[in-house]
This record gives structure tokens, sequence and C-alpha cells, in this order.
């Protein structure tokens, strides 16, 4: 059955409220930074943005006393929106709360657009783009394709990783290779794994080490295995593909970054999209920004 369409005072009224409940969000913010920053704040410090929750983002400490310590903070209300990957410059409250001061330079950024169609940036200081893609659900080239755009306009490093690969069979193995075919051709490296059994996921690792890197892909395709094959201590829950429809369903909703014990960081960044809407929610990259301060 078809999705009812909301009508345009409904679609006003719904955004009415969800601006009235930012502002109360944002004044309740404000008090809280204004009661610490009365109080007694350590030194500034720089830290890197690991998850984001609302108003508030969870800080690792880069250096000092407190490195590798992750605080929640506050952030200051002249700052723009932070994402994970972001480097700020934050100060030390008590208690594992913090304030951020500034934001550092991106290198660059990665968004996608919102539901009113305005990019809005998901993750930042990224190195490489993982497209994950399987053969079920059916990879659509288009989708690939708008991806690695985004990947080269910004200077980003693209990996196109085949999940699932123990999938193939008679039937959908002609027009896979056709597929990848076509990219490495182009001169995209291609990576084929299966998290489920195992195969390729060394290779696949020695790629991410040293990196920042992001997945990203329709749903369905195996993104929480992989997290989960890559760091078993880590707890993602892993939603079930559809048998009927061959729609992936959506399980996580929040950015988060992950370090490596080899080196190098992964940002899960997976949106509250299903596959049927995964081509509205393509996200676009973008050179680096200017910082902002106080």
């Amino acid at each position: 059955m078809a999705k009812r369409q909301l009508n345009r005072r409904q679609n006003w009224r719904i955004e009415k409220i969800q601006g009235e409940r930012a502002a109360r969000a944002a004044k309740r913010e404000s008090s809280a930074v204004e009661a610490l920053e009365g109080g007694d704040l350590g030194p500034e410090q720089t830290g890197l943005v690991i998850a984001h929750f609302g108003v508030q983002v969870e800080v690792e400490a880069l250096d000092g006393d407190l490195a590798g310590q992750v605080f929640r903070c506050h952030l200051r209300a002249n700052l723009p929106a932070l994402v994970t990957g972001d480097q700020v410059v934050w100060r030390a409250g008590n208690q594992g709360i913090g304030v951020i001061v500034a934001q550092l330079p991106r290198k660059t950024e990665l968004c996608r657009p919102d539901s009113r169609g305005q990019l809005k940036p998901v993750a930042a200081n990224v190195d490489m783009i993982v497209i994950v893609f399987a053969p079920l659900p059916e990879p659509h080239a288009n989708l690939i394709d708008r991806y690695l755009v985004a990947a080269e306009h910004a200077g980003i490093r693209p990996l196109l990783l085949l999940n699932k690969f123990d999938l193939i069979d008679e039937q959908n193995a002609p027009a896979l290779n056709a597929l990848l075919a076509v990219y490495r051709t182009l001169g995209y490296p291609v990576l084929e794994v299966s998290a489920h059994h195992g195969n390729g996921m060394e290779q696949l690792q020695e790629q991410l080490d040293g990196r920042i890197s992001v997945f990203v892909g329709q749903s369905g395709v195996g993104k929480s295995s992989l997290v989960n094959s890559l760091l078993p201590e880590v707890e993602t829950r892993v939603g079930p593909l559809s048998e009927l429809s061959g729609q992936g369903t959506h399980t996580t909703t929040t950015a988060r970054l992950f370090h490596f014990p080899g080196g190098g960081e992964l940002i899960d960044s997976r949106a509250s999209v299903n596959s049927a809407s995964a081509t509205s929610a393509v996200p676009t990259s973008k050179p680096a920004s200017s910082s902002s301060t106080t």
C-alpha cells in the first residue's frame, strides 16, 4: 500500500513542532553551558568527535593527561553543527562533562540530503569511502556511480566492496561480473569479501589500516555484519533482509567512530533509510570548510 502523502499544512505543522522542540533543547543546552563555564574548566585542548547525540557530542581527548578518554560535551551557541570525525578545541569540566569552544578546519566533508533536500554533513575528515554492495539486494550501477562522483569531487579515495560474494550463483554471476569489469577497467579498486564466512576480510583490513574510512551503500548489503567482523568487540545490531521484498531494514541511526587495533578509524554512518529510498540519501562530499571559533 502506498504511503499517505502529507499536505502543505501538515508539513508546516510538523516543521513548526520540530522547530519549537529544537529551540527548547537549545535553550536548555545554553543554560548547561553557562553553568559549566561558570565553574572550573580545564585548559583548552584538541579532541576528536566520535559520536553525535542531539545537541551534545562525545569527544575523545587527543593530547595531555586525558588522551584517550571520552567526554560528553556541550557546544557553545555560536558553533556550527558538528559531526563525527570533526577535530575540535574543548575544555574539560567535572564528572566527564566538557565544553567545545571551537571547530578545527575540515579536510573533507561527507553530506547527505535531509527530508527537505538540504545537504546535511554526516562525517568529516574522511580518507576513504567504502562503497558496499552485494548480490542481494541487486546492485544498481546508478547508485554506485553517484557515490563515486561524490568521492571524486572531494578527492577521497573510493573502494568498491562486493560483500556476500558467497551468494553469487549461475543466475546473478554474469551481471555481477560485467558490472565489476566496468569499474576495474576504469581503474577503481574492487574487493570481494564475505563478512559471514570471513573470506577476504584480511585484505579489507589492510585497506582500512591507517585511514579514516566510512561505509556507504543501500540497506541490506551487510554493512553491520562487516563492522561486527572487523570489530567483534563492538555490538552492532544486524537487521534482517526481507525475504519477500529483498529490501534491508534500517537498524542504526547515529554515526560513530571506531578505532582499529592496528591503526586507522572507521566511521559507521548509516542513515535512517531503507533500500527503497537509498537513492535519495546518497552522500555527497566537498573539500574542507573554514574553521569556526569563538
